[in-house]
């Protein structure tokens, strides 16, 4: 009779614990799932965060050695290339080296280029 009744007990609680850890379970899915429709599948926040983060590696981009070097390789060709245009193409050129440097200082520039950098932005 006592032995009886532990095996019955013994039973229920090996059938009572996979109910409750599937409950667990089942409980973390659905909270996990609500959280993830209630913050758009964290588009939000991505959102928010994707251009402040982009930016900042811009502008960390713009400080490398490779990018100075190679858009001082290019204000030189393009500079070249005006030294070498008819007087009907120059203005067109300078106005490219005006956009494409207008966020550079003179003091960035090699003294070389700077003659044609500060005729460029006057014209």
């Amino acid at each position: 009779m006592y032995r009886d009744e532990f095996n019955q007990t013994q039973r229920d609680f090996y059938w009572s614990l996979p109910r409750v850890a599937m409950a667990v379970l089942a409980f973390m899915v659905v909270t996990y799932g609500l959280g993830f429709i209630a913050t758009g599948g964290d588009l939000a926040i991505y959102r928010f965060w994707a251009p402040k983060q982009e930016a900042a590696r811009r502008q960390v981009y713009e400080q490398t050695k490779s990018y100075r070097q190679g858009s001082i390789q290019r204000l030189n060709s393009l500079c070249s290339q005006i030294n070498a245009a008819d007087s009907e193409h120059k203005p067109m050129l300078q106005d490219v080296v005006a956009q494409e440097f207008a966020e550079w200082s003179s003091a960035d520039v090699p003294d070389y280029l700077k003659g044609c950098l500060k005729s460029a932005r006057l014209q």
